[in-house]
């Protein structure tokens, strides 16, 4: 044990159990005067006497984070106890899982005033008492699901977490000149009273287990450490950054042969996305190798400027068409295509124009060139996108979801330019929910769920699924 909090006073919301509890008793343990905040009294004063009990500081303090009477009433309990507050740990979160569909607006505006509201209020209390000093600590408790979905249909509870992780980065921009360190911890499934419905059966526990790669549930104490370190002298320079326990994807292996057309399927937040964006390392993974025509592009093995010229290389070759269609407003369709080619490909603007026109003749947009975006259905849109890939000359074309953000009178038409490419030989990894296309198009299918590859073969992969966790997803949606 350390004394590394001596003379330091520490406000954690709803410290009454779980990671909360393990964090006010560490805070204590090292030096810490804390005040443990918690909306259940005899939560609260258990903690709090388990604190003075082992011989630290502790005084409780009952109140509701997303009431602004009680989270006033936190504070002053903290300034009548120890006169001012360094560390702040917003730990107080609650969900409910439910589909969507069957969310009541109580039930929204609950976890909404619990997990964001009360972030901010607490923060923002805290702010003013460390501003003056010049210094301070604040750690919010977001989750792995604000970076991928839970588990179980919790949409308020994801999007609740997702507003804490952007919470933190502009706090933190806001809090830095005070000499404020703002950060957040992003836990995966650990071992509290809310994730004890998801571990109860061997099934759950299992699903669990896989993806985490230590191979065990985290415990209380493991987010404290972490916690901790953030509240430390030894973070004096991290602010704005969300430490997260999760792995995205991992242990994936895919080889794509050129003119194979490789289609990826699986629930959302199963890594598919994050997988297609390796490919052009829109997104860097942590370790593994990237080549492309027998090229290394990654682990990167020279210096930055060559680092630079070598991605625009990688880049130049690969054509991404994304979930939206990401136009420039201002420009219509001819100059959206064009602009890449004088940017990208250095092409003259005669040059580049040709060949904008001959792309957007090919996805068959010959009459709407001049048209701006506004003037263009979501599939016109899209198909504005996929010419200026084509345009590109790429030799993998990469499609993330293209027909998601269409209504559906307008997906045949994008499908209708993909399968054509398909058909003229286009090398393409394609990311999608439309089994149709899957069936007709696709050479290699790959079920990705949980960061991995669960099942990967030919188109009988739809029809004939050999694992368990593919054919429940087909019957979902087939």
């Amino acid at each position: 044990m350390t004394n590394r909090f001596d003379g330091k006073v520490a406000i954690v919301t709803g410290a009454g159990r779980g990671m909360g509890r393990a964090v006010a008793r560490r805070l204590a343990r090292e030096g810490a005067c804390v005040v443990v905040a918690e909306v259940n009294p005899d939560h609260g004063s258990e903690v709090a006497a388990e604190i003075r009990d082992s011989g630290g500081s502790a005084t409780g303090v009952i109140g509701d984070v997303s009431v602004l009477a009680d989270v006033e009433r936190m504070f002053n309990a903290a300034l009548e106890a120890y006169g001012t507050v360094d560390i702040l740990v917003n730990n107080a979160g609650i969900a409910v899982a439910r589909p969507m569909i069957e969310y009541t607006e109580a039930e929204w505006d609950r976890q909404m005033g619990v997990n964001v509201k009360g972030v901010f209020f607490c923060s923002q209390a805290a702010a003013r008492l460390m501003i003056p000093r010049r210094q301070g600590k604040i750690v919010n408790f977001a989750s792995t699901s604000a970076f991928v979905s839970s588990s179980k249909p919790e949409v308020a509870y994801d999007t609740s977490k997702g507003a804490v992780r952007q919470m933190t980065v502009s706090m933190a921009a806001e809090l830095a000149p005070h000499g404020i360190n703002v950060n957040a911890v992003a836990p995966g499934t650990t071992a509290t009273e809310m994730t004890k419905g998801a571990l109860a059966t061997d099934e759950g526990m299992a699903w669990q287990l896989a993806r985490i790669p230590m191979g065990r549930i985290g415990q209380p104490d493991d987010t404290a450490s972490v916690v901790l370190f953030l509240c430390s002298p030894e973070a004096s320079y991290i602010t704005g950054h969300t430490l997260v326990a999760v792995d995205v994807i991992k242990g994936v292996t895919i080889k794509v042969r050129k003119g194979e057309h490789v289609v990826i399927f699986g629930p959302s937040g199963g890594g598919k996305s994050t997988l297609l964006r390796m490919m052009n390392l829109l997104e860097v993974p942590d370790s593994g190798t990237l080549t492309f025509e027998d090229k290394q592009y990654f682990p990167y093995t020279d210096n930055v400027m060559n680092r630079a010229r070598r991605l625009q290389q990688l880049r130049s070759q690969i054509g991404m068409v994304f979930q939206r269609f990401n136009l420039y407003p201002h420009l219509d369709a001819l100059h959206n295509v064009t602009l890449a080619l004088t940017d990208v490909k250095k092409m003259s603007r005669g040059a580049a124009r040709e060949k904008a026109e001959a792309s957007l003749v090919e996805v068959g947009l010959h009459d709407r060139m001049d048209h701006y975006p506004s003037q263009l259905s979501g599939g016109q849109q899209q198909r504005v996108a996929i010419a200026r890939s084509l345009a590109m000359d790429p030799k993998l074309m990469l499609f993330d979801e293209p027909t998601s953000a269409l209504d559906p009178e307008l997906i045949g038409e994008v499908l209708g330019v993909m399968e054509r490419l398909a058909r003229e030989g286009m090398t393409m990894v394609v990311v999608t929910h439309e089994m149709g296309f899957a069936r007709h198009v696709g050479d290699r299918l790959l079920f990705i769920s949980g960061g991995t590859i669960v099942e990967s073969g030919g188109r009988d992969v739809l029809t004939a699924p050999r694992h368990e966790r593919t054919k429940a997803f087909l019957e979902a949606v087939l």
